[in-house]
């Protein structure tokens, strides 16, 4: 069995499907010390990048490998070329490293089979296992964000050779907060097996297309895959409660609202935002985001919680008695993302949304 940690991130299309751009705003090294080498063959693209998100260069074919589900969960799994991605630790954005042993990069997706909302923050690992049932290589994978795949899960991982395998996937219960219609759902740890082959005819689908708008403000239109659902948030207009308006801090899209007469808030009005990318409307994780109430006594700060509802999909949350003044106007509201999304990024995705500045809120629009 193999074993190695590594930086790692992707950019893939489906075998067979042209790279298209989604609309609207809604919207030369030395060797390593186990003897592998490191490909340099991309190691300039990304250094022009545009400070924002962008049409990759790049488009890589995948391959859907099956599904399965276990409990309150739903697993896709597709293969693909080994593929470079950037982790993100804070604001620090570094390149992943591709091995000369790697042979495919392994994405797999878990959502709600009732409803279709991806499930952020179960933490993942898969394991391959060769045709006699013996441990090829096990990882823990990154949470993801593509432009083609949404909100996933994914590594590169060596093989031994073209073959049959099975892909254990498996999951924790989730430990954000959730509410209302999943209060009592996604508690427990959850796996599938899924079959993959990988054969030297497959490998050679693995082709990349090249966007003619390369480069531009934009993004990859996401992927249409049978059941496995995009994972993409509701637009601005159909969330639910009072708008507060959706503002952008560098690049995300964060829309906020209020809602009343809800168990959420409690007795009291209920803050929510909604990070989102643009274009696509993916979710953005493992931000921290507090929210500052500016009175004629001075300042209060409140510490919104990362939650996952029925209804609002994955957000941040808090009680707000300040609300109906923040409505009229008569009390200021800023949200300030202290932590940018801590989620690892396919091309398109790395120069965006790591420096993000406060924003104010216009309930007035």
């Amino acid at each position: 069995m193999r074993r190695r940690t590594y930086l790692a991130t992707v950019g893939a299309t489906l075998t067979g499907a042209v790279a298209g751009c989604a609309s609207g705003d809604d919207g030369g090294r030395e060797g390593n010390a186990d003897g592998t080498e490191e490909r340099t063959e991309h190691d300039e693209e990304h250094s022009g990048a545009p400070d924002r998100v962008y049409v990759p260069e790049h488009a890589t074919a995948m391959t859907m490998e099956g599904m399965g589900g276990d409990g309150d969960f739903q697993f896709s799994v597709m293969i693909s070329s080994p593929e470079l991605f950037f982790l993100v630790e804070g604001t620090d954005v570094r390149e992943s490293i591709l091995f000369d042993d790697h042979s495919v990069h392994v994405m797999a997706s878990v959502w709600d089979p009732e409803t279709g909302v991806a499930l952020p923050e179960t933490g993942m690992s898969v394991e391959m296992l060769d045709a006699d049932g013996r441990t090829v290589t096990q990882e823990v994978i990154y949470p993801m964000l593509s432009q083609r795949m949404g909100f996933h899960y994914g590594a590169n991982v060596a093989l031994d050779g073209y073959g049959e395998y099975t892909a254990r996937v498996s999951v924790g219960g989730m430990e954000i907060e959730r509410t209302r219609g999943f209060a009592d759902r996604f508690d427990d740890p959850a796996s599938v097996d899924v079959p993959v082959s990988f054969t030297e005819a497959k490998a050679e689908k693995f082709t990349e297309s090249n966007p003619a708008d390369a480069g531009e403000h934009g993004a990859l239109s996401p992927m249409e895959m049978g059941m496995r659902p995009t994972g993409a948030l509701p637009k601005a207009a159909d969330m639910p409660g009072t708008a507060l308006g959706t503002t952008t801090s560098d690049d995300a899209r964060l829309h906020m609202g209020v809602l009343t007469d809800t168990a959420l808030g409690g007795d009291d009005p209920y803050l929510y935002v909604s990070p989102r990318t643009p274009y696509n409307r993916f979710p953005l994780p493992n931000m921290l985001l507090r929210a500052v109430l500016h009175t004629g006594d001075g300042r209060r700060e409140l510490e919104l919680t990362r939650r996952l509802d029925d209804d609002l999909n994955y957000h941040y949350g808090v009680s707000l008695p300040e609300a109906p003044a923040v409505l009229a106007g008569e009390i200021g509201l800023g949200i300030v993302p202290s932590v940018s999304p801590q989620v690892t990024r396919h091309a398109g995705y790395e120069t965006a949304f790591v420096e993000m500045d406060p924003v104010t809120v216009d309930p007035s629009g």
